[in-house]
């Protein structure tokens, strides 16, 4: 193990060493464009409040003491960074109450279960385009 880590960074740097400045610009740009590509895997969400409303939100899974369900006020604002999920639980009837943004997307509130007064909206960084007016 010890032999494979000594022999990679030099193996590395030759390339480099022998390499023009000029040549050496491209590489940390492509580097750039990858990372730019990879930011698309995290989800931020924006849960708002257009009117009160009660709202059970649970992020991966677990709810914390602050995002308890309960009442929130019109104009109530709250951003998430689930790793995975966030789940948000609310009275179907209410549904025009919130106004929900996923990486500076507005998403559709949806209202689809049936024969029931709440509705469930699991939201991952995988689904969430699907919720795009």
């Amino acid at each position: 193990h010890y032999y494979r880590r000594t022999e990679a960074p030099s193996a590395n740097n030759a390339p480099a060493a022998n390499a023009s400045p000029n040549a050496t610009n491209p590489v940390p740009a492509a580097q750039t464009a990858t990372q730019t590509a990879a930011a698309p895997d995290k989800l931020n969400i924006t849960v708002k409040a257009n009117s009160d409303v009660w709202l059970r939100v649970l992020v991966d899974g677990e709810t914390s003491k602050d995002r308890q369900g309960g009442i929130w006020q019109a104009g109530r604002s709250q951003e998430f960074t689930p790793q995975e999920k966030l789940t948000l639980n609310y009275p179907k009837t209410l549904s025009t109450a919130l106004e929900v943004t996923a990486n500076g997307n507005h998403l559709r509130v949806p209202t689809d279960t049936k024969g029931r007064v709440s509705q469930e909206w699991i939201i991952t960084k995988d689904n969430y385009k699907q919720f795009l007016p």
